[in-house]
């Protein structure tokens, strides 16, 4: 009778053990990608609301600043992220392992100024906030002001500002402007806070076509876990296809990712007739990527640049568009 207990015993045992590496295995299979919400990362809340990708396999984590998702992603809290693309250099410079998969969108930044401001020349002396230093608002906005005359260290004051408060950092007179992406140039609009003064394509750095946000991913997630890295990559460039040719849907399936804003708001966010973002050129494009560290370098924000054609992999974008029968070179 004892024989036959402990018998029993191991393997109820066994099969409770089986059981956790069950679990453990399908939670290490899962793989979080974190956003902020921004019209940005509009990709992944449309392919997670329009179920383009398995819950099972992915998980889409909601952030309010970069800092938090840069730190997240490098202590590996996350897997991958929906991030700028001048974080994710400065990342990889400071020796995180990884690549970027595909464009999160092209376009989106705005400088928001007050209503009365006609001249980009009636900006010196101001605040203007940007997401961070290391953002290619800041590069962006560095390119615009001083091809236009400004000394950034004399003519301006910069200040950090996580993007959902910059509506209310200015309307409460903390700056006097701010680059940023959607939705919250529109609100300010909105709310009457202020205007749009000039668009990404007035003040991009030559050559980047848009270049903004960028999907990344780490290194062991990619070679452990291509298969879903795969997946991912292909419902983002699928929620592309759909928030070009459903605006009005894809905005009411994401606008609980973001601040419940009125979906036609996000509308006009995105797809006004100045089309402030696009979302239907997803591969990454090594050449824009190293035009936009050159600047970062000749400036000084960025001592030694990576190597680029390491840290850009367009095989995962090329085999999506592919597979959905679209054009490698959209």
């Amino acid at each position: 009778m004892n024989k036959k207990i402990i018998a029993l015993f191991c393997v109820v045992l066994t099969a409770l053990f089986l059981v956790g590496c069950a679990e453990t295995s399908t939670s290490e299979e899962k793989i979080k990608i974190g956003y902020l919400p921004l019209t940005d990362h509009l990709t992944g809340m449309v392919a997670d609301s329009q179920d383009m990708f398995s819950k099972e396999n992915i998980e889409l984590v909601k952030f309010s600043s970069w800092p938090a998702l840069s730190e997240a992603l490098a202590s590996g809290q996350i897997d991958g992220a929906h991030m700028l693309n001048t974080l994710g250099i400065k990342m990889v410079s400071n020796g995180f392992k990884g690549k970027t998969v595909a464009l999160s969108h092209r376009g989106d930044i705005g400088l928001v100024t007050g209503k009365d401001v006609t001249d980009v020349q009636q900006l010196k002396g101001k605040t203007i906030a940007v997401p961070s230093r290391f953002s290619s608002h800041f590069f962006m906005l560095h390119n615009y002001l001083t091809k236009n005359g400004f000394d950034m260290d004399k003519d301006v004051v910069i200040l950090d500002v996580a993007p959902p408060d910059f509506v209310s950092t200015m309307a409460s007179g903390g700056v006097d402007a701010f680059i940023g992406s959607e939705p919250f140039p529109t609100i300010a609009e909105s709310k009457d806070i202020g205007k749009t003064f000039a668009l990404w394509d007035e003040m991009e750095i030559e050559g980047l076509n848009g270049l903004d946000c960028t999907v990344v991913f780490n290194d062991k997630t990619i070679q452990g876990n291509p298969e879903v890295v795969q997946e991912y990559t292909t419902a983002v460039i699928k929620a592309g296809q759909f928030i070009e040719s459903n605006p009005k849907e894809a905005a009411e399936g994401a606008s609980s990712y973001m601040l419940n804003i009125d979906p036609d708001l996000m509308v006009k966010a995105f797809d006004e007739p100045r089309h402030r973002s696009s979302y239907d050129r997803l591969i990454p494009i090594a050449g824009e990527y190293q035009k936009l560290q050159d600047y970062m370098v000749s400036i000084g924000s960025l001592q030694e640049g990576i190597d680029i054609n390491a840290f850009v992999d367009d095989s995962f974008a090329k085999k999506a568009y592919t597979e959905l029968g679209l054009s490698v070179t959209e």
